[in-house]
């Protein structure tokens, strides 16, 4: 499976970066780091991981649910 960053998850995680660089830049380096290795490691293990849709007015939401403890 080859996983994709969209350009909105893409500045997602640019904001996520910025938001916890206000902070701590070490934590903002460190969780940035964690949410693309854990993407990378779907390509190679998304067997372990189930695709849950939820469905919200407005707003579609999709999230992962593991099998084990992602963080």
């Amino acid at each position: 499976m080859n996983v994709v960053w969209s350009e909105e998850a893409s500045n997602s995680l640019t904001n996520i970066y910025f938001y916890i660089l206000e902070d701590s830049p070490q934590n903002a380096e460190m969780v940035i780091e964690k949410i693309i290795e854990l993407a990378e490691k779907l390509q190679n293990e998304s067997f372990e991981y189930q695709l849950v849709f939820l469905s919200q007015p407005l707003l579609d939401k999709i999230c992962f649910t593991a099998f084990k403890e992602l963080l």
